[in-house]
């Protein structure tokens, strides 16, 4: 369950673990570190954690980052269950991070199990919108095998549309990052990624119109839907 956000305390946080990071400290040390001098729930934990990267690994991601329009006729592959989630998360105004790599991230499902519901419908909606609009080659959608009914979505994404071919594997986000753009927001593959397009950040301005926008030194925004406390 997500708890409530200090915006001034993230600030102060967020500037510490850059510091350490950014001087080769482990991500995990330096969260644990701050997260005992600020006193950090776990979301304001997980917050730093999902947006806040080091330095020259945010700027590479960055330079891979294609505008929407520039995947015409190229083959995108998504990391299927990252990027549903992260849109899901965006329809149901949830808690939404644009991070210092360029990349949107969601925080709900840190605190919760996946499952179909009809924002999965509307999510796959902007997504057969998203491809048909910019035309990629083709379109692969790569779930995780192992996860629970991963087999029957997969079905219920060929039914709808055949815009996509869908596959279940062991490793999404890796096959994704085979393609010649990869959509998905796990760092891992991100670094293997040739090319990357962030689906969920073409509807952003969609979706938070009413939001309260935390900004960092021009690095992260956070849209958030919940009570914030001062």
């Amino acid at each position: 369950m997500l708890e409530i956000l200090r915006p001034d305390i993230i600030v102060k946080a967020i500037e510490d673990y850059k510091y350490l990071i950014n001087r080769g400290y482990k991500w995990k040390s330096a969260l644990n570190l701050i997260t005992g001098r600020y006193m950090l729930n776990k979301s304001e934990r997980a917050l730093i954690f999902r947006a806040i990267h080091p330095s020259d690994l945010a700027l590479n991601i960055r330079h891979k980052i294609l505008k929407p329009e520039e995947i015409n006729d190229l083959d995108l592959g998504i990391d299927g269950y990252n990027v549903l989630i992260t849109l899901e998360t965006l329809v149901k105004r949830g808690l939404i991070v644009k991070c210092d790599d360029g990349l949107l991230r969601d925080l709900q499902s840190l605190f919760m199990r996946y499952k179909v519901s009809e924002y999965t419908y509307r999510a796959l909606g902007l997504i057969e919108e998203f491809v048909s609009t910019f035309n990629p080659s083709k379109t692969l959608i790569y779930l995780d095998r192992k996860k629970s009914k991963s087999g029957e979505l997969a079905r219920t994404i060929r039914f709808l549309t055949r815009n996509f071919s869908v596959y279940t594997v062991e490793k999404a986000d890796v096959k994704a990052s085979e393609s010649q753009v990869t959509a998905t927001s796990d760092i891992v593959p991100l670094t293997k990624a040739k090319k990357i397009v962030d689906i969920p950040g073409y509807f952003i301005s969609r979706y938070t119109v009413n939001a309260t926008k935390l900004k960092y030194d021009g690095s992260i925004t956070l849209f958030n839907f919940k009570p914030t406390k001062e």
